[in-house]
């Protein structure tokens, strides 16, 4: 397979920059593949997993809470509004966000935003599944 150029960038930094074989992204009418040679396009992406395979075969895997990809001739940028490795998930801390969004939406109180906490449990269930993928500790 015919490798291109990736990106992951956020407002705080870059994420993730090399070459790739493939990646597969969540658009907001369902994940979608690029491959080498793909046609350009922007899409709107929302929370959920990238999967991408470097060079050798290997796959990596990403949490991202939205954003944009653009696929160009020379290569792919995904800009997002959060993201992290799957390595870098900090398990502890997803799984109080979990419990918190679990908390305000089962004891809802007249200020609770309801939207706010239903897309708070998204994303920390996103970042616990993408977690779940990381291989073996050494």
């Amino acid at each position: 397979m015919t490798p291109f150029s990736f990106q992951i960038l956020t407002p705080e930094r870059i994420v993730y920059e090399g070459s790739i074989i493939s990646l597969v992204a969540p658009g907001q009418e369902g994940y979608l593949g690029v491959l080498a040679h793909h046609a350009p396009m922007l899409a709107a992406l929302t929370a959920g997993e990238v999967k991408i395979t470097e060079g050798e075969g290997k796959p990596c895997y990403f949490a991202v809470s939205g954003g944009m990809l653009e696929v160009e001739r020379p290569g792919v940028i995904l800009l997002a509004d959060a993201a992290e490795k799957a390595e870098e998930i900090d398990i502890q801390r997803a799984e109080a966000a979990r419990s918190r969004a679990l908390s305000r939406l089962s004891h809802r109180r007249a200020e609770t935003d309801i939207t706010r906490a239903q897309a708070a449990l998204i994303r920390a269930m996103n970042r616990l599944r993408v977690a779940a993928r990381r291989g073996p500790r050494e």
